[in-house]
């Protein structure tokens, strides 16, 4: 199918319409070089949405357009079967605009930062590959439409690669089971990560981080998922859901794997939290970090773990003393709050070899509690410096206002076993008064 330069399909509504669907599908070749436009009415109405496909091979070279002027934005699909995202010069032929070419290898699409940033001015993109997307250059964006990445593996092949979203619109990671039921799976290896970022002296909200994978998501050697606000607005939520969920180790320059929802010392406004669901099992491990910490002023939102068997242990290298780390802190000079921590493990949930789960307060407001509901609680070692594996919510020297609560709920048959120098720590240098120190709360129904 060939749609030349000049050709226009439009299913806009007019006055009081939503855009309606327009879907372009080839069994074979697809060569889009036109224009759809499918806008919402003039009065009001949501955009429409449009896909376009190649069963063998996709050149898309025109414009879509799914913009409404009093509703929602609508969706532009483009489905080939492998995309590789990649920055110019970056593969043969190179591709100086990022333009996807059918002369390249049949079923593989490349494109470039650039042509992401041109569809989503106009449209929420969905981009999705029958075998999987690799993400081989920095992509950053300022959109405030929504970015959709699904294929039954997305990778990033090469450290120090970033995607970050400046203007607000959602990133969303889709990793569902290919049709012989291989993948479902993202990894992301190295220096790299997802950013959502409100960037200091910027003032709106950011977007959120969304990850769903039939399998896994793994994010190792210091790749992030980050969702921090720097200026004046309210962050974003990451929300991770997977039957395996694994956050390990640091970068070659020290750098942690981890989640971070922060208000950062120059952010006024709310953070959006960390939520991960598994199935299975959560690891966070050598030196991985979730935080939630709020360094400047607003509300720091909640950090939720709910799986079967959550497991937080070790620290970066072995000697390093750094340790993995699950932080709701309210730091130096802060001014707000903390939604606190809740953990939730079916089966077990162990803190070891010097791993902490720490909601403290140095500045001025309250810290968040930290609850756990698990049949069977161990806290357990030290790391190899000595410094004890445990939990802690406290007050520091300059700390003015509540430390939260810990509370462990058991059913009647449980167990919390505390050994081997494992502490649940609460100290209170500031002003105002202590929460409690240590509740344990049997489930006796």
């Amino acid at each position: 199918m060939t749609v030349e330069p000049g050709a226009l399909i439009e299913a806009s509504g007019i006055r009081r319409g939503a855009g309606g669907e327009v879907i372009l599908w080839a069994d074979r070749s697809m060569d889009f070089g036109g224009t759809v436009l499918a806008q919402g009415g003039s009065d009001g109405g949501d955009g429409g949405f449009v896909e376009v496909s190649g069963l063998e091979t996709l050149d898309f070279t025109g414009t879509v357009d799914t913009t409404a002027p009093h509703g929602a934005t609508g969706t532009l699909l483009l489905d080939p079967d492998i995309i590789a995202i990649v920055g110019s010069g970056g593969l043969t032929p190179a591709l100086q605009d990022g333009i996807w070419s059918a002369t390249e290898d049949p079923g593989i699409r490349v494109l470039g930062p650039n042509i992401i940033q041109r569809l989503l001015s106009n449209n929420n993109l969905r981009l999705e590959a029958t075998q999987g997307i690799a993400i081989a250059t920095n992509v950053v964006l300022n959109s405030p439409h929504d970015l959709t990445l699904q294929a039954p593996q997305i990778v990033n092949f090469f450290p120090n690669i970033f995607m970050s979203q400046l203007g607000g619109g959602d990133l969303i990671l889709n990793a569902p089971l290919a049709a012989d039921g291989s993948g479902g799976t993202i990894r992301f290896v190295g220096a790299q990560g997802i950013y959502n970022l409100l960037a200091a002296g910027q003032t709106g909200s950011t977007g959120n981080i969304s990850l769903t994978a039939a399998r896994s998501v793994e994010f190792l050697g210091g790749s992030q998922l980050n969702a921090t606000t720097l200026g004046t607005g309210n962050g974003g939520l990451i929300e991770v859901t997977a039957p395996l969920i694994k956050f390990s180790g640091v970068s070659n320059g020290g750098i942690a794997s981890g989640a971070r929802s922060e208000i950062a010392a120059t952010g006024v406004g709310n953070s959006g939290g960390i939520v991960l669901q598994s199935q299975d099992r959560i690891e966070i491990s050598q030196g991985a970090i979730l935080s939630t910490n709020n360094r400047g002023v607003g509300q720091a939102g909640l950090m939720s773990l709910t799986t079967r068997q959550l497991e937080i242990s070790g620290e970066s290298r072995l000697g390093s003393g750094v340790p993995s780390l699950l932080t709701a802190n309210l730091a130096q000079n802060a001014r707000g709050s903390s939604a606190g921590i809740s953990l939730n493990a079916s089966e077990s949930l162990k803190i070891l070899h010097g791993a902490q789960v720490t909601s403290d307060s140095d500045g001025q407001g309250s810290a968040g509690s930290i609850t756990i509901h698990t049949p069977n609680l161990l806290i357990q070692g030290s790391s190899s410096l000595g410094s004890p594996t445990g939990m802690s919510s406290s007050i520091g020297r300059s700390g003015v206002g509540t430390s939260g609560t810990i509370t462990i709920t058991t059913p009647s048959n449980g167990q919390v076993q505390i050994l081997d120098g494992g502490v649940i720590h609460s100290v209170n240098q500031g002003a105002f008064h202590l929460g409690d120190e240590y509740k344990y709360s049997p489930d006796l129904r």
